[in-house]
């Protein structure tokens, strides 16, 4: 843009001699050739803001956004946080402008438009076609303005030609303001036979140049665009022809072009088939700003040849009434049955994007802001979703992508991110906005395959043991109710404002340990991969199994597995909480640098199943009781029910597995027979609660190096319980030491069965006095029973066993009945512990937390030989995707 007129000339008298204004006051004329030359790599676009560097993205927008930084871990669900070279520029509001902190600009635009206002062109009548390109540019308040229309054009035209090169004059200064081809010639199209035109063009209207009032602007396009009379839609000279042989067109609805009952009329034959069908594969339609301008106006007009095909809301019902078989998807701009219905017509955020996913933008941001004039008219803080020019291409992607997620609630958004990142600094979980089928996957709903029909398939082919692969299992919904109520996916989720990390709660599933391999299609867009983890084949107490089969996990996705998971791979799920099956299947890989809860997601699975040993030997026991008993029924097959693993019993907590385990432990600590069985390690069991012995077996399970001393913290101080020369001993003394002779060697002296399997039993020495440790085998008469006793009710006794046999006295202690269930908890205990890092001895020692209702653990309905064998541990905490 250029004012020519010397610095001298203070009124300007402007003339047209040849085609080319010149000033009578100054007798200049316009440069315009030095001006095309200088602007002659100069787009109609722009340029675009940098991309910030990794780890100072300073993100903000858009605000309904929560934003937060690591540190504080507090999201910014208020007012965003806005970074500080944003700040000044913030002030400068196109609202809030003023004359007085306006920047300098250019005499052809003065002063900024507000917010509530905006500029239109006024466009008088010519005597000529090819008469100059002069127009007026005024400005009012949205209530306070003359009626005018818009135009719906697109500034390269039909031939991508964006370059500025065509003259346009403004003002009575005649200042130049340089236009596409496609531009100059809507102008000279839309110029009155007589009168004055009122116009609003964007490339005109809105000072481009200008980033603030540009981003006001575009924000109020939607109340632009609804306010006009009428919108006129501009597709090109070859198809828009000035009329030649009357002064005025030919009017009919937009439905009657698809007819034969209207032909229009062209001087020559047009780039396209003239029928809507045809029309609609212009590129005009093709290009996202078009798409609102035609919904949120009233009335449409489109000049084809001599007529003015016009359309208002009931287009597309005339159109389906009229032409039965006309289909709107079949066509590339499914979008224009919805013109002139104005803003939220389209009511889901998907169907929106899904439908226009064709179009196209120069400006890549556009994707966006072009559309945000038309949201659903429920989507949350709509008018806080405004466009801003300031931002860079990554950061509008970027908090675009985190707004679905986090305030739409579209988490599987997930399930499209970019599996080989476009650029390295970006966040994993971030899609590539740069594909078109990105976007097409993103926002089309698909219907899951049935998992059962998956599973039947799986079952059909020899991938591997052809037990194991008999009996897989999947998991089902709906997720534990206190996860669902107390910690869901996207409760106090947020995005990293420095580095783009997205911070949701998920459950952790699986370890994928395993080797991984392709073994199979299910359709054409599913993989079936089948990773084999070997059974620790070891029964509830410690003994080898001789029916184990390997685990198989099968997972089925798109994604090349086989590419990107690795040793430390690990499943998470994200439960949507939508339907009973929303259950979101993300595979990690631990990020090494960004902390322990860090992942870079790798890629997403449909569904996932496991094939369970546990149910190959029950199908084995059933079938052997079926041989020996015919009317045992045998079982042929698993139902959905049978194959089924709930959700809810992997996020079993470990406050209700502690809990459970201590109220049965305390039902079982009542019976005599529990407490005979460990009476020997604990002579003084009959007075102490359950809960006393717990850290001697919580050191079992840990392995822990101070075994001895934790046992002898459990044992009465009246024992005197010591460690001496790798023996522990334990002193009795008393009037009556009948019942403790008995206990320790009244097997030998009746030569009773031994109830309570003991490997320590012949370990036991006793010492008398002074006499030498000697082993209570030797006691093998009831004569010499009775002799000891009565030696040891005058001077007492002491008993005593290796220490190193501690470790297999308890597990043999543990076998029985009160035991069975010390067994069962610790053993579930020692998994939950390799997940969470904490000590066994410490879950059993501490006061109960808050946090352990989220930290998962056995249940009776999820097999623990899975939890071990396959690094399950169920529980739901916030990761980091980076």
């Amino acid at each position: 843009m250029s004012r020519w007129h010397a610095i001298s000339c203070q009124v300007s008298q402007v003339s047209i001699q040849d085609g080319v204004p010149r000033c009578g006051s100054c007798g200049l004329t316009p440069a315009l050739g030095e001006l095309m030359a200088t602007n002659s790599t100069t787009t109609s676009i722009p340029p675009i803001p940098a991309d910030p560097q990794p780890g100072q993205l300073s993100l903000w927008w858009p605000p309904s956004v929560p934003f937060a930084t690591p540190a504080s871990n507090t999201p910014f669900n208020q007012i965003a946080p806005v970074p500080q070279d944003r700040a000044a520029a913030d002030k400068l509001t196109a609202e809030e402008s003023t004359p007085e902190n306006s920047p300098a600009r250019p005499s052809i635009y003065g002063q900024s438009v507000r917010g509530n206002e905006l500029r239109l062109l006024c466009l008088p009548a010519v005597d000529s076609y090819d008469a100059p390109l002069h127009l007026h540019l005024e400005v009012y308040d949205f209530n306070d303005c003359p009626e005018y229309e818009t135009v719906s054009y697109t500034w390269a035209g039909e031939d991508g030609d964006g370059a500025l090169r065509r003259p346009v004059y403004i003002g009575d200064h005649w200042d130049v303001l340089l236009q596409t081809q496609n531009c100059w010639d809507m102008l000279c199209f839309m110029r009155p036979w007589r009168g004055t035109r009122m116009l609003w063009v964007d490339a005109i209207c809105i000072d481009q140049a200008n980033d603030v009032e540009r981003s006001s602007q575009v924000a109020n396009m939607g109340k632009i665009y609804s306010a006009c009379t009428s919108v006129v839609v501009y597709l090109g000279p070859d198809i828009a022809v000035p009329i030649q042989h009357r002064k005025h067109p030919r009017r009919h609805r937009l439905h009657e072009l698809e007819s034969d009952e209207v032909v229009p009329h062209f001087a020559q034959k047009p780039s396209c088939e003239v029928s809507l069908a045809g029309i609609l594969k212009r590129r005009y339609f093709s290009r996202v700003w078009v798409i609102q301008e035609l919904l949120l106006s009233q009335h449409m007009v489109m000049r084809v040849g001599d007529v003015d095909f016009w359309a208002d809301a009931a287009m597309s019902a005339r159109l389906s009434s009229c032409l039965p078989g006309w289909s709107w998807t079949t066509t590339t701009a499914p979008w224009v049955q919805f013109a002139a219905q104005g803003a939220g017509v389209i009511d889901d955020i998907s169907a929106l994007f899904s439908m226009t996913l064709h179009a196209q933008a120069t400006d890549p941001r556009d994707r966006i802001f072009g559309l945000l004039g038309i949201l659903p008219k429920d989507s949350t803080q709509k008018d806080r979703f405004q466009p801003d020019y300031s931002l860079s291409c990554q950061n509008v992607f970027l908090g675009f992508f985190a707004y679905c997620i986090l305030t739409v609630g579209m988490p599987q958004i997930l399930c499209h991110h970019a599996f080989a990142p476009i650029l390295s600094k970006l966040p994993s979980w971030v899609p590539d906005w740069t594909l078109e089928k990105s976007w097409r996957d993103m926002f089309t709903v698909l219907v899951n395959p049935d998992p059962l029909k998956i599973a039947t398939h799986i079952q059909s082919q020899p991938y591997h043991h052809p037990q194991s692969q008999s009996f897989v299992r999947r998991l089902k919904g709906p997720a534990n109710q206190l996860i669902r109520d107390h910690r869901p996916w996207n409760l106090g989720a947020y995005v990293d404002r420095d580095t783009g990390a997205l911070r949701i709660n998920a459950t952790q599933y699986l370890r994928l340990s395993g080797k991984i391999q392709h073994v199979g299609q299910y359709n054409t867009d599913l993989r079936i991969f089948a990773m084999e983890m070997k059974s620790q084949g070891v029964g509830s107490v410690g003994v080898p199994r001789e029916d184990a089969f390997p685990h198989v996990v099968y997972l089925v996705s798109k994604d090349p597995l086989y590419q990107v998971v690795c040793p430390k791979s690990e499943l998470f799920i994200v439960d949507t909480g939508h339907r009973l099956e929303d259950m979101l299947y993300l595979v990690v890989n631990p990020s090494g640098t960004d902390g322990p809860r860090a992942y870079r997601l790798v890629a997403t699975c449909v569904t996932v199943f496991i094939s369970d040993p546990s149910i190959v030997r029950e199908e084995l026991e059933k079938s052997r009781l079926h041989r020996v008993y015919p009317g045992v029924p045998r079982q042929t097959g698993l139902t959905d029910k049978g194959r089924s693993l709930e959700l809810a019993h992997l996020q079993s907590s470990l406050f209700d597995m502690l809990a459970s385990g201590f109220k049965f432990m305390d039902l079982w600590w009542m019976s005599e027979w529990t407490k005979m069985a460990v009476q020997k390690l604990f002579p003084d069991v009959s007075n102490r609660s359950c809960r006393d012995l717990l850290p001697t077996y919580a050191a079992l399970w840990d392995g822990s190096d101070e075994l001895e001393k934790h046992y002898l913290s459990c044992v009465s101080p009246v024992y005197k319980p010591r460690l001496e020369s790798g023996y522990i001993v334990l002193t009795f003394s008393g009037l009556n030491m009948e019942p403790i002779c008995a206990l320790y060697m009244r097997d030998s002296v009746m030569n009773w069965p031994k109830a309570y399997p003991d490997d320590t039993s012949g370990s036991w020495e006793y010492r008398i006095a002074e006499y030498d440790w000697t082993s209570v085998s030797e006691i093998d008469s009831l004569p010499t029973f009775e002799k000891l006793v009565s030696v040891a009710s005058r001077s007492g006794i002491d008993m005593r066993f290796p220490a190193a046999e501690l470790p297999v006295a308890l597990k043999h202690e543990r076998d029985d009945h009160w035991g069975v269930g010390m067994t069962k908890l610790m053993r579930t205990l020692k998994h939950v512990g390799k997940g969470t890092g904490e000590s066994t001895l410490s879950m059993v020692t501490r006061a109960p937390r808050d946090e352990d209702h989220f930290i998962g653990c056995a249940s009776p309905g999820f097999p623990v030989e899975l939890r071990e064998d396959l690094g399950i541990f169920g529980s739901t905490y916030m990761i980091s995707l980076v």
